[in-house]
């Protein structure tokens, strides 16, 4: 399927794939990211190479990117508390943004959308019953989870009580053979504190739970032994 496979791919991903240069054949790369951008994805180019990388700090580590910073990302993280792609806080790095591939020919670069949120014109209307819609829910979040199970690492989640942590992690148990790993951040503070509803689903589904414990002394080091 050539550059449409992403059109195929469910899950979450990024990736390249280049062709060398020969015979003939210019070459390119080819990289691409999830529908979602759960998976993070950066590059840099000049007029003589093109460079990609998971993390910004991988490509200020191969020494040819300059140490600049981005007034606009950092606009960005002033204003919204995080960084609005493709914007960085390094001048010349961007990310690709969710849902989008990228192909390098010959120092040109073409960037295109291959997925967005249907809009509301796109979703056919149907009116049902709730009890009809139900099955169709749970079976498609549990068809959803349980491919996002299959890893050769150790997996966990995150543990709130809360509906969507709940729900995520009571499918994510339902498909495994063994008690899954759950863990919850807890705090001193009363109002802050959801350990009581975490520890309730954690028990109602039977998951391997762990909390940690955040202070203040931990959030500004002076612990000899930090939450990590």
């Amino acid at each position: 399927m050539g550059e449409n496979c992403v059109t195929r791919l469910q899950g979450i991903f990024a990736f390249a794939i280049g062709h060398r240069a020969g015979n003939g054949h210019p070459g390119y790369l080819f990289i691409a990211r999830d529908q979602l951008g759960v998976k993070p994805l950066y590059y840099w180019q000049d007029s003589q190479q093109f460079l990609f990388a998971s993390e910004v700090r991988a490509l200020l580590g191969t020494g040819q990117v300059p140490r600049r910073l981005d007034l606009a990302g950092l606009r960005s993280y002033l204003a919204y508390g995080s960084l609005q792609e493709p914007l960085t806080l390094v001048q010349g790095i961007c990310s690709l943004l969710p849902g989008h591939t990228l192909t390098w020919r010959a120092g040109q670069v073409c960037i295109k959308k291959y997925w967005k949120i249907p809009g509301p014109d796109q979703v056919e209307k149907v009116h049902r019953p709730v009890c009809e819609v139900y099955p169709q829910i749970y079976s498609t979040m549990g068809e959803a989870v349980k491919i996002q199970l299959v890893s050769d690492v150790p997996l966990g989640a995150f543990l709130s009580g809360g509906i969507d942590s709940t729900a995520i992690a009571a499918l994510a148990q339902k498909a495994s053979s063994r008690p899954i790993k759950t863990f919850s951040i807890i705090f001193d503070e009363p109002a802050y504190d959801e350990r009581i509803y975490a520890r309730a689903a954690a028990q109602q589904i039977g998951t391997d739970h762990t909390e940690l414990c955040l202070t203040e002394t931990e959030v500004t080091g002076n612990n000899s032994n930090p939450v990590r």
